[in-house]
Order: structure tokens, then C-alpha cells, then sequence
């Protein structure tokens, strides 16, 4: 349970970003569903109320059309004491209390940061 309570927190800060980033910009929830190559403005609305988990494709879009880093739109709290090699060995550790789709979500976005950073190691 306390898992979940982690994740509706995460889901709201993340949206109440979007929408105070989108607002900094004079964007409506319109114009950024448009921008970011959604049909509606009803995702927007639902990622800033934080009723729905936003990916990390959508995040990185939000982010590049906000002018902002993916960092900006994430808790502070939870990594800002790590530098990244202690973040992925407490990550390794803790591995296998992660559920499927926390588990997924890791694995995507690293895929995805290889891709985008040409970093294989």
C-alpha cells in the first residue's frame, strides 16, 4: 500500500509541474496536447491532476517543447544525495521489490537513454 500512496504522490507532483511549467510558457492544455502530438487536451488535464501516469516519452516531449529538463518535473527528494553510481547499486539492491510496471518503466528509460545519448556500456 505505502508503494502506491509513493507513486499518486510522484504522479501529482509530476503533474502539478507540467501544468506550472505550461503556464510559465502561456500554454493551454490545447496547445501543449498539440505540441506534444496528443489529440486531446483531456490527457493534459489528466496528467496535471495526476490521474494518469505520464511516460517517459511524453515527459521528455513535455519537456523539450516546456524548455526544461525531464530533472525538473521529478522530486528532488529522492535522489539529490546520490550521485548516480550509488543510485544504481541502491537501485540494483532493491530490484526485485519492484513491481512490473516500475520494473518496465526502468528498463524503457534506460533503453531510451542509450538511444538518445549513445552511451553503451
Amino acid at each position: 500500500m505505502e508503494n502506491e500512496q509513493v507513486a499518486q504522490q510522484i504522479k501529482h507532483f509530476v503533474g502539478r509541474k507540467i501544468e506550472e511549467f505550461r503556464l510559465a510558457k502561456g500554454f493551454s492544455q490545447v496547445q501543449l496536447a498539440e505540441l506534444i502530438g496528443k489529440d486531446s487536451a483531456n490527457t493534459i488535464s489528466y496528467f496535471e491532476a495526476g490521474l494518469r501516469k505520464v511516460s517517459i516519452d511524453d515527459l521528455i516531449k513535455i519537456a523539450k517543447v516546456l524548455e526544461r529538463t525531464v530533472n525538473d518535473f521529478l522530486p528532488k527528494i529522492a535522489t539529490e544525495h546520490l550521485e548516480p553510481k550509488e543510485f544504481a547499486i541502491k537501485l540494483r539492491a532493491n530490484y526485485d521489490k519492484l513491481d512490473k510496471e516500475t520494473e518496465k518503466s526502468i528498463l524503457d528509460f534506460t533503453e531510451l537513454a542509450k538511444k538518445r545519448f549513445g552511451k553503451n556500456k
